[in-house]
């Protein structure tokens, strides 16, 4: 499913409780935004305080300071939501690690600190939420994954592109788990992103939110979402490369 697509889809039209993790800045920051300005009310939580610039305040906007590699912290975190009675529709993974971690010798700590924080966080959220969303029978899990997950194409970086696998394939079993419960776990795999396009395959954090928005908040939410599209046709056809030619000419 590609993410130029997604505009097909047709969203509830109600207004939605949405939680996101990693929204102090990036991506994150332009989710709460577009959740906001379509209505939407949005917990955001990441490890640092959020500055004034990066979410225009609002009474529908409520943030904590959560790092998602500790369970205890999640755990909080969500008996404060619980307290407020903000059971989210929607759970929107983007917190994440990008760390070089195999700059030398593979740096272990630092290796399982991207699954921490792209793979095992995510997944003791779903242990929280998932059983309020299966006796309520709706509700969306969201990952962000990354169109890295096809291919890796960053040196020094052994981890990075396998947790987000690892996070697309358990977001697969979910579905299959889950399939006839009427929640729904969405993937999706982004390229690269920034503030303002930096390049002709690239994408702006903007772009990206108002895509994961729409697709999050549809009538019939779709299983996975590919952007944008001309990378991930590239990406996908990289697999293809041998290592040997992918690594002396592409491999940076």
């Amino acid at each position: 499913m590609l993410g130029h697509s997604v505009s097909r889809y047709s969203t509830t039209g109600d207004p939605m409780r949405i939680l996101i993790t990693g929204a102090s800045k990036g991506l994150g920051a332009a989710l709460a935004s577009r959740y906001m300005t379509d209505g939407h009310t949005v917990w955001g939580v990441a490890r640092s305080a959020i500055s004034s610039d990066a979410v225009v305040p609002d009474d529908r906007f409520m943030y904590t300071r959560c790092d998602v590699r500790d369970q205890a912290q999640i755990r909080k975190t969500t008996r404060a939501m619980m307290e407020r009675a903000f059971v989210p529709d929607v759970v929107v993974f983007n917190a994440g690690a990008a760390t070089d971690d195999a700059t030398g010798p593979v740096d272990f700590q630092k290796f399982k600190e991207n699954f921490d924080a792209n793979l095992f966080g995510a997944m003791v959220w779903v242990e929280e939420f998932l059983p309020l969303f299966l006796k309520r029978g709706s509700g969306v899990f969201a990952a962000i994954s990354s169109l890295s997950a096809y291919r890796e194409n960053h040196k020094n970086r052994v981890a990075y592109s396998a947790s987000k696998l690892a996070l697309s394939k358990a977001f697969e079993n979910l579905r299959l788990q889950y399939r006839s419960s009427g929640v729904r776990f969405v993937t999706f795999h982004p390229g690269r992103m920034s503030t303002e396009k930096a390049s002709f395959i690239g994408t702006t954090y903007c772009d990206a939110a108002r895509i994961i928005c729409r697709a999050t908040t549809a009538a019939r939410p779709p299983s996975v979402v590919n952007f944008p599209a001309l990378q991930y046709y590239l990406t996908r056809a990289l697999r293809f490369v041998p290592d040997g030619l992918f690594h002396r000419f592409i491999f940076r």
